[in-house]
């Protein structure tokens, strides 16, 4: 089941490239959302789900705002953990070992150190 959320002004336009398609659009898969001026269209079958991408590829000028799909628990539970552990592996990564650090550090002074020392050299 997908949900598309389109601007309320292309509504006409995008039922009449429906109906000229031959897919019938009732009350029931349309809702108006006039406070927020956008409509949604729901759609159960994966005929009427390409039909409409490609009335969207075809019709630039129809605003989807955005393109829902429903997911299950699982799918949720995937995401929710895929996610996570992108963040445990960036935190990895921005952790630095004191160690490292300190020898960072002393590497910052010793090229220091050698450019004074060939500033002096070449005076």
């Amino acid at each position: 089941m997908k949900s598309y959320k389109i601007k309320l002004e292309d509504k006409a336009a995008f039922l009449n490239r429906l109906e000229k398609a031959g897919i019938p659009a009732d009350s029931y898969d349309v809702v108006d959302n006039k406070f927020e001026g956008y409509f949604e269209f729901t759609t159960d079958n994966p005929v009427t789900d390409n039909i409409v991408k490609t009335i969207f590829k075809q019709s630039p000028k129809i605003n989807k705002i955005t393109e829902m799909k429903k997911i299950t628990k699982e799918q949720l539970v995937k995401i929710v953990r895929e996610e996570l552990s992108a963040s445990k592996k960036q935190d990895k990564l921005n952790e630095i070992n004191p160690d490292v650090m300190s020898a960072l550090q002393g590497a910052g002074v010793l090229t220091g150190l050698f450019g004074a020392a060939a500033a002096v050299v070449k005076a």
